[in-house]
């Protein structure tokens, strides 16, 4: 009986060899491609990180810088409007509310007017003159307590009622006519004639136009303003119209009138001069 070959099918020796040379070959030219840079264009790079952390980055159009925004206390002063008159025949609008703002020592003004008087109660001081607040900004219903009180006094001194309210009226604005319901009035020093001869009178009259006010009821325009003569009591009106009112030493009455006096044709310089000049 032949013995079976039991090497029937297997691979010879150097055939295995063969094959195993050509894996490794193979194995060594992958490894090399992936070797080589890539050809340039072919890969996109990442992003840049930034070191900024995420939550923190703004949009942007939101990193610009703002413009700022104006400043109401920057010292000019002028007012585009013409003042508002208010007098014992020309009443203030009724709820009339203005914004305001503390100037001292819990005295209230109109914002556009609180800057200006403050800055003038510190150049007063810086040129040796004390200026102080007794009245500002006061509401309706205090102005009608004040005249009803004023009007009770002359009736306990013996006047008839009647009269009592006349002679009241030259000292105290009819409610609802006061400019210090406006925002726009303040009383300094005194309520009293003698202040005129002061040197702090003579400093206001002097420069009170350079910060926007002026002296509204002079003593020879009584019988414009129908309220008796106060040197205490400044209105502000912005500086384009104090310069004008004092230099001309006329009333808020007479300014304004003379300003409706002017035809719409007339030539610019003769408005502007009516007017006076926005300065700066």
């Amino acid at each position: 009986m032949k013995e079976k070959n039991t090497k029937k099918g297997r691979f010879p020796l150097p055939y295995i060899l063969l094959l195993v040379a050509l894996g490794a070959a193979s194995v060594g030219i992958f490894l090399t491609l992936r070797r080589q840079p890539d050809p340039p264009g072919s890969v996109i790079p990442d992003p840049p990180v930034s070191e900024e952390p995420e939550s923190s980055r703004q949009p942007e159009e939101e990193s610009l810088p703002e413009k700022p925004a104006p400043d109401a206390d920057a010292g000019d002063w002028t007012e585009p409007s013409l003042p508002v008159l208010v007098n014992p025949t020309h009443p203030m609008a009724e709820g009339y509310m203005p914004q305001l703002k503390e100037v001292r020592d819990g005295y209230y003004l109109d914002e556009r007017a609180a800057g200006a008087l403050e800055q003038m109660l510190v150049d007063a001081e810086k040129d040796g003159i004390s200026l102080w607040i007794v009245s500002a900004y006061r509401s309706v219903e205090r102005q009608v307590n004040n005249y009803n009180n004023k009007i009770e006094e002359y009736v306990n001194m013996g006047l008839p009622r009647e009269e009592a309210v006349i002679e009241t009226s030259k000292y105290i604005a009819i409610p609802g006519t006061s400019e210090h319901c406006l925002g726009l009035a303040v009383d300094l020093n005194s309520l009293e004639e003698g202040f005129a001869q002061d040197p702090a009178y003579d400093w206001l009259i002097a420069n009170c136009a350079d910060y926007g006010f002026i002296l509204r009821y002079p003593k020879d325009k009584t019988d414009i303003t129908g309220i008796y003569y106060e040197p205490w009591h400044y209105r502000y009106v912005g500086v384009n119209h104090a310069r004008v009112i004092m230099e001309k030493k006329i009333c808020l009455e007479e300014y304004l009138d003379t300003l409706q006096a002017v035809p719409e044709d007339a030539p610019e310089e003769t408005q502007a001069e009516q007017t006076g000049p926005v300065t700066g």
